[in-house]
Protein backbone atom coordinates (compact mmCIF):
# COMPACT_ATOMS: atom_id res chain seq x y z
CA UNK A 1 0.00 0.00 0.00
CA UNK A 2 2.80 2.43 0.91
CA UNK A 3 4.68 1.46 -2.20
CA UNK A 4 1.66 2.14 -4.45
CA UNK A 5 1.12 5.51 -2.82
CA UNK A 6 4.81 6.37 -3.23
CA UNK A 7 4.81 5.37 -6.92
CA UNK A 8 1.57 7.29 -7.53
CA UNK A 9 3.02 10.40 -5.83
CA UNK A 10 6.15 10.33 -7.99
CA UNK A 11 4.06 9.63 -11.08
CA UNK A 12 2.05 12.80 -10.44
CA UNK A 13 5.25 14.83 -9.88
CA UNK A 14 6.83 13.55 -13.08
CA UNK A 15 3.66 14.26 -15.07
CA UNK A 16 3.92 17.94 -14.07
CA UNK A 17 7.44 18.30 -15.48
CA UNK A 18 7.85 19.43 -19.09
CA UNK A 19 8.91 16.63 -21.44
CA UNK A 20 12.60 16.45 -22.25
CA UNK A 21 14.38 14.62 -24.97
CA UNK A 22 17.23 12.42 -23.96
CA UNK A 23 20.42 12.75 -25.95
CA UNK A 24 22.15 9.45 -26.53
CA UNK A 25 24.79 10.56 -28.99
CA UNK A 26 27.23 12.24 -26.58
CA UNK A 27 27.36 9.44 -23.97
CA UNK A 28 27.86 6.91 -26.75
CA UNK A 29 30.60 9.01 -28.32
CA UNK A 30 32.38 9.41 -24.98
CA UNK A 31 32.05 5.67 -24.34
CA UNK A 32 33.56 4.78 -27.73
CA UNK A 33 36.33 7.33 -27.25
CA UNK A 34 37.25 5.76 -23.90
CA UNK A 35 36.97 2.25 -25.34
CA UNK A 36 39.27 3.14 -28.25
CA UNK A 37 41.76 4.61 -25.79
CA UNK A 38 41.73 1.46 -23.64
CA UNK A 39 42.05 -0.89 -26.62
CA UNK A 40 44.84 1.26 -28.04
CA UNK A 41 46.74 1.21 -24.75
CA UNK A 42 46.32 -2.57 -24.60
CA UNK A 43 47.46 -3.13 -28.19
CA UNK A 44 50.38 -0.67 -28.17
CA UNK A 45 52.89 -3.09 -26.59
CA UNK A 46 51.72 -5.92 -28.85
CA UNK A 47 52.27 -3.87 -31.99
CA UNK A 48 55.60 -2.59 -30.71
CA UNK A 49 56.85 -6.11 -29.93
CA UNK A 50 55.83 -7.34 -33.37
CA UNK A 51 57.79 -4.53 -35.05
CA UNK A 52 60.99 -4.90 -33.02
CA UNK A 53 61.22 -7.80 -30.57
CA UNK A 54 64.90 -7.08 -29.90
CA UNK A 55 64.13 -3.64 -28.43
CA UNK A 56 61.86 -5.06 -25.70
CA UNK A 57 62.48 -3.32 -22.39
CA UNK A 58 64.90 -0.77 -23.81
CA UNK A 59 64.83 2.85 -22.78
CA UNK A 60 63.58 3.99 -26.19
CA UNK A 61 60.70 1.53 -26.12
CA UNK A 62 59.68 2.61 -22.63
CA UNK A 63 59.92 6.24 -23.73
CA UNK A 64 57.68 5.55 -26.73
CA UNK A 65 55.14 3.82 -24.49
CA UNK A 66 55.18 6.74 -22.08
CA UNK A 67 54.78 9.42 -24.73
CA UNK A 68 52.14 7.47 -26.68
CA UNK A 69 50.13 7.01 -23.49
CA UNK A 70 50.57 10.61 -22.41
CA UNK A 71 49.67 12.20 -25.74
CA UNK A 72 46.74 9.90 -26.49
CA UNK A 73 45.25 10.46 -23.03
CA UNK A 74 45.64 14.21 -23.42
CA UNK A 75 44.04 14.13 -26.88
CA UNK A 76 41.13 12.02 -25.58
CA UNK A 77 40.63 14.41 -22.66
CA UNK A 78 40.46 17.35 -25.05
CA UNK A 79 38.00 15.59 -27.37
CA UNK A 80 35.90 14.62 -24.35
CA UNK A 81 35.89 18.24 -23.13
CA UNK A 82 34.79 19.49 -26.55
CA UNK A 83 32.07 16.82 -26.75
CA UNK A 84 30.71 17.67 -23.33
CA UNK A 85 30.88 21.40 -24.02
CA UNK A 86 28.94 20.84 -27.24
CA UNK A 87 26.36 18.73 -25.42
CA UNK A 88 25.83 21.44 -22.81
CA UNK A 89 25.38 24.00 -25.58
CA UNK A 90 23.01 21.74 -27.50
CA UNK A 91 20.78 21.33 -24.47
CA UNK A 92 20.38 25.11 -24.13
CA UNK A 93 20.57 25.97 -27.80
CA UNK A 94 17.63 28.36 -27.66
CA UNK A 95 19.48 30.73 -25.31
CA UNK A 96 23.03 30.42 -26.62
CA UNK A 97 24.60 31.64 -29.82
CA UNK A 98 26.97 29.61 -31.96
CA UNK A 99 29.70 32.24 -31.59
CA UNK A 100 29.54 32.03 -27.81
CA UNK A 101 29.69 28.24 -27.97
CA UNK A 102 32.68 28.37 -30.30
CA UNK A 103 34.43 30.81 -27.94
CA UNK A 104 33.81 28.54 -24.95
CA UNK A 105 34.99 25.53 -26.90
CA UNK A 106 38.18 27.30 -27.94
CA UNK A 107 38.75 28.38 -24.33
CA UNK A 108 38.20 24.81 -23.12
CA UNK A 109 41.32 23.57 -24.91
CA UNK A 110 43.78 25.94 -23.19
CA UNK A 111 42.16 25.11 -19.87
CA UNK A 112 42.74 21.40 -20.56
CA UNK A 113 46.38 22.14 -21.31
CA UNK A 114 46.70 24.27 -18.17
CA UNK A 115 45.20 21.52 -16.01
CA UNK A 116 47.48 19.00 -17.69
CA UNK A 117 50.62 21.01 -17.03
CA UNK A 118 49.65 21.95 -13.47
CA UNK A 119 48.65 18.46 -12.39
CA UNK A 120 50.31 15.86 -14.56
CA UNK A 121 53.60 17.49 -15.44
CA UNK A 122 54.30 18.86 -11.98
CA UNK A 123 52.55 16.41 -9.66
CA UNK A 124 51.87 13.13 -11.47
CA UNK A 125 54.98 13.01 -13.65
CA UNK A 126 57.55 10.24 -13.46
CA UNK A 127 59.32 9.98 -10.15
CA UNK A 128 62.89 11.26 -10.36
CA UNK A 129 63.90 8.93 -7.53
CA UNK A 130 63.04 5.97 -9.73
CA UNK A 131 64.82 7.18 -12.84
CA UNK A 132 65.81 4.51 -15.36
CA UNK A 133 69.48 5.54 -15.37
CA UNK A 134 69.66 5.41 -11.58
CA UNK A 135 68.08 1.97 -11.48
CA UNK A 136 70.52 0.64 -14.09
CA UNK A 137 73.51 2.25 -12.32
CA UNK A 138 72.41 0.75 -9.01
CA UNK A 139 71.86 -2.71 -10.51
CA UNK A 140 75.25 -2.75 -12.20
CA UNK A 141 77.03 -1.40 -9.11
CA UNK A 142 78.61 1.43 -11.11
CA UNK A 143 77.18 4.15 -8.87
CA UNK A 144 76.35 3.26 -5.25
CA UNK A 145 74.91 6.76 -4.73
CA UNK A 146 72.18 5.91 -7.27
CA UNK A 147 70.71 3.34 -4.85
CA UNK A 148 68.50 5.75 -2.91
CA UNK A 149 65.02 4.61 -2.06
Amino acid sequence: EDKRRYVRQWGHLIAKLPPRTQYNLVPKAVFWLDMCLLVGMFCLPLVELRNSPAARGSRETQGRYFYATEYSCMACAMVRAVLLRTAMWWERRATRSVARMAFKMVMTLPMCLLIYFLTFQSWLAADTWLDYDNIEACKSGADPAACKC
